[in-house]
Protein backbone atom coordinates (compact mmCIF):
# COMPACT_ATOMS: atom_id res chain seq x y z
CA UNK A 1 0.00 0.00 0.00
CA UNK A 2 3.15 2.20 0.69
CA UNK A 3 2.35 4.74 -2.87
CA UNK A 4 -0.68 4.73 -2.10
CA UNK A 5 -0.71 5.66 1.84
CA UNK A 6 -0.98 9.64 0.66
CA UNK A 7 -4.01 9.46 -1.30
CA UNK A 8 -5.78 7.17 1.38
CA UNK A 9 -4.55 9.72 4.22
CA UNK A 10 -5.94 12.36 2.08
CA UNK A 11 -9.52 10.01 1.45
CA UNK A 12 -9.32 10.28 5.16
CA UNK A 13 -8.89 13.89 5.84
CA UNK A 14 -11.20 15.22 3.61
CA UNK A 15 -14.14 12.43 5.07
CA UNK A 16 -13.38 13.40 8.98
CA UNK A 17 -13.88 16.53 7.71
CA UNK A 18 -16.87 16.65 5.78
CA UNK A 19 -18.25 14.09 8.97
CA UNK A 20 -17.32 17.02 11.38
CA UNK A 21 -19.50 20.00 9.55
CA UNK A 22 -22.41 17.81 8.69
CA UNK A 23 -22.37 17.31 12.61
CA UNK A 24 -21.04 14.06 12.39
CA UNK A 25 -18.78 13.97 15.02
CA UNK A 26 -18.18 10.20 16.18
CA UNK A 27 -17.66 9.14 12.61
CA UNK A 28 -15.26 12.02 12.17
CA UNK A 29 -13.32 10.96 15.30
CA UNK A 30 -13.50 7.22 13.89
CA UNK A 31 -11.63 8.42 11.07
CA UNK A 32 -8.89 10.47 13.54
CA UNK A 33 -8.45 7.15 15.25
CA UNK A 34 -7.49 5.20 11.56
CA UNK A 35 -4.68 7.70 11.20
CA UNK A 36 -6.53 11.13 9.47
CA UNK A 37 -5.22 14.26 10.58
CA UNK A 38 -7.05 16.18 13.39
CA UNK A 39 -5.17 19.30 12.43
CA UNK A 40 -6.08 18.98 8.60
CA UNK A 41 -8.36 21.45 7.63
CA UNK A 42 -10.46 21.97 3.90
CA UNK A 43 -13.55 23.54 2.04
CA UNK A 44 -16.21 21.76 2.97
CA UNK A 45 -19.32 22.68 0.87
CA UNK A 46 -22.81 23.36 2.39
CA UNK A 47 -24.39 20.41 0.90
CA UNK A 48 -27.10 18.25 2.53
CA UNK A 49 -27.66 21.04 4.92
CA UNK A 50 -24.19 20.91 6.30
CA UNK A 51 -22.98 24.42 6.65
CA UNK A 52 -19.68 24.95 4.93
CA UNK A 53 -16.46 26.36 5.19
CA UNK A 54 -12.70 25.98 5.44
CA UNK A 55 -12.00 24.35 8.76
CA UNK A 56 -12.05 20.86 10.42
CA UNK A 57 -13.52 19.48 13.28
CA UNK A 58 -12.37 22.29 15.92
CA UNK A 59 -14.12 25.00 13.71
CA UNK A 60 -17.28 22.60 13.59
CA UNK A 61 -17.49 22.16 17.07
CA UNK A 62 -17.44 26.04 17.64
CA UNK A 63 -20.10 26.82 14.73
CA UNK A 64 -22.10 24.18 16.60
CA UNK A 65 -21.69 25.36 20.08
CA UNK A 66 -20.30 21.77 20.77
CA UNK A 67 -17.70 22.58 23.66
CA UNK A 68 -17.74 19.26 24.89
CA UNK A 69 -16.88 17.85 21.08
CA UNK A 70 -14.01 20.48 21.12
CA UNK A 71 -12.39 19.47 24.54
CA UNK A 72 -12.52 15.66 23.16
CA UNK A 73 -10.88 16.88 19.87
CA UNK A 74 -7.96 19.10 21.93
CA UNK A 75 -7.75 15.63 23.75
CA UNK A 76 -7.02 14.27 20.89
CA UNK A 77 -4.72 16.35 19.73
CA UNK A 78 -6.13 18.98 17.87
CA UNK A 79 -4.29 22.45 17.88
CA UNK A 80 -5.06 24.94 20.13
CA UNK A 81 -3.37 27.74 17.67
CA UNK A 82 -4.67 25.95 14.78
CA UNK A 83 -5.83 28.24 11.88
CA UNK A 84 -6.29 28.37 8.31
CA UNK A 85 -5.47 30.68 5.63
CA UNK A 86 -8.94 31.03 4.83
CA UNK A 87 -10.08 31.54 8.62
CA UNK A 88 -9.25 33.03 11.97
CA UNK A 89 -7.27 31.09 14.99
CA UNK A 90 -9.65 28.79 16.98
CA UNK A 91 -9.70 31.56 19.51
CA UNK A 92 -10.96 34.50 17.47
CA UNK A 93 -13.14 32.17 15.47
CA UNK A 94 -14.69 30.98 18.76
CA UNK A 95 -15.18 34.84 20.16
CA UNK A 96 -16.60 35.93 16.63
CA UNK A 97 -18.94 33.42 16.87
CA UNK A 98 -20.43 34.36 20.50
CA UNK A 99 -19.03 30.88 21.60
CA UNK A 100 -17.56 31.72 25.57
CA UNK A 101 -17.17 28.77 26.61
CA UNK A 102 -14.73 27.46 23.77
CA UNK A 103 -12.66 30.81 23.86
CA UNK A 104 -12.29 30.22 27.54
CA UNK A 105 -10.98 26.49 27.07
CA UNK A 106 -9.29 27.31 24.27
CA UNK A 107 -7.98 30.09 26.28
CA UNK A 108 -7.29 27.43 28.58
CA UNK A 109 -5.11 24.70 26.67
CA UNK A 110 -2.82 27.10 25.35
CA UNK A 111 -4.05 29.23 22.67
CA UNK A 112 -1.81 31.94 21.44
CA UNK A 113 -3.55 35.50 22.44
CA UNK A 114 -0.92 37.63 22.18
CA UNK A 115 0.21 36.99 18.33
CA UNK A 116 -2.79 36.86 16.94
CA UNK A 117 -4.76 39.49 15.17
CA UNK A 118 -8.23 39.26 13.37
CA UNK A 119 -7.62 40.99 10.19
CA UNK A 120 -4.33 42.55 11.27
CA UNK A 121 -6.25 45.06 13.67
CA UNK A 122 -7.82 43.54 16.15
CA UNK A 123 -6.49 41.59 18.66
CA UNK A 124 -8.41 38.68 20.88
CA UNK A 125 -8.49 41.24 23.91
CA UNK A 126 -10.08 43.63 21.59
CA UNK A 127 -12.70 41.30 20.16
CA UNK A 128 -13.65 39.44 23.63
CA UNK A 129 -14.51 42.93 24.84
CA UNK A 130 -16.46 44.23 21.90
CA UNK A 131 -18.27 40.76 21.82
CA UNK A 132 -19.03 41.90 25.83
CA UNK A 133 -17.47 38.65 27.01
CA UNK A 134 -15.56 39.83 30.15
CA UNK A 135 -14.84 36.48 31.21
CA UNK A 136 -12.87 35.61 27.77
CA UNK A 137 -11.03 39.20 28.23
CA UNK A 138 -10.00 38.46 32.25
CA UNK A 139 -8.64 34.86 31.17
CA UNK A 140 -6.60 36.61 28.11
CA UNK A 141 -5.39 39.52 30.69
CA UNK A 142 -4.53 36.90 32.76
CA UNK A 143 -2.23 34.88 30.28
CA UNK A 144 -0.49 38.19 28.82
CA UNK A 145 2.78 39.75 30.24
CA UNK A 146 2.79 43.91 31.34
CA UNK A 147 4.49 44.34 27.77
CA UNK A 148 2.33 42.08 26.05
CA UNK A 149 -0.95 43.79 27.61
CA UNK A 150 0.22 46.97 26.98
CA UNK A 151 1.27 46.21 23.22
CA UNK A 152 -2.27 44.77 22.66
CA UNK A 153 -3.99 47.00 23.79
CA UNK A 154 -1.92 49.53 21.70
CA UNK A 155 -3.00 48.07 18.40
CA UNK A 156 -6.50 47.71 19.21
CA UNK A 157 -9.88 50.30 18.81
CA UNK A 158 -9.91 52.42 21.33
CA UNK A 159 -12.92 50.56 23.58
CA UNK A 160 -15.34 51.43 26.17
CA UNK A 161 -17.31 54.68 27.54
CA UNK A 162 -14.28 56.80 27.86
CA UNK A 163 -12.71 56.68 24.02
CA UNK A 164 -13.30 60.01 22.21
CA UNK A 165 -15.52 59.99 18.71
CA UNK A 166 -13.22 60.09 15.48
CA UNK A 167 -13.23 63.58 14.68
CA UNK A 168 -11.96 64.16 10.94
Amino acid sequence: MGLFTPIFKAIDNNAAAKAAFAGEFDKAFALYAKGADINFTRWVDGKDGAEGGVGNIGYAAILRGDTATLEKALDRGLDPNLYSGYRNPLVIFAIMNKQEDAAKLLISRGAEVDEFRFQDFLSPLALARIYDMPEVAKAIEDKLSPAQLKASRAADLPQGPKAKPFTP
